[in-house]
């Protein structure tokens, strides 16, 4: 059976799906997507101030994002 095209994923609280995303495998970022949502993710608001700043180098501490030490 050759691979879809897509790939589609449902977001679970409790029983209720609240969201779906739906992104073509040959996306630039649709392995690391994918391996991130099978993880079991932590989702978090990220906060006014670090809006368009935080991106997949950063890393999270449990209370906050810390940038990365270059």
């Amino acid at each position: 059976m050759p691979e879809p095209q897509i790939k589609q994923f449902a977001f679970i609280v409790g029983e209720d799906v609240f969201m779906t995303i739906t992104f073509p495998t040959s996306h630039a970022g649709a392995e690391q997507w994918t391996a991130g949502f099978l993880s079991n993710p932590i989702v978090v608001q990220i906060p006014e101030e670090l809006h368009n700043q935080v991106d997949s180098e950063w890393t999270w501490n449990g209370t906050s994002f810390v940038p990365p030490a270059f």
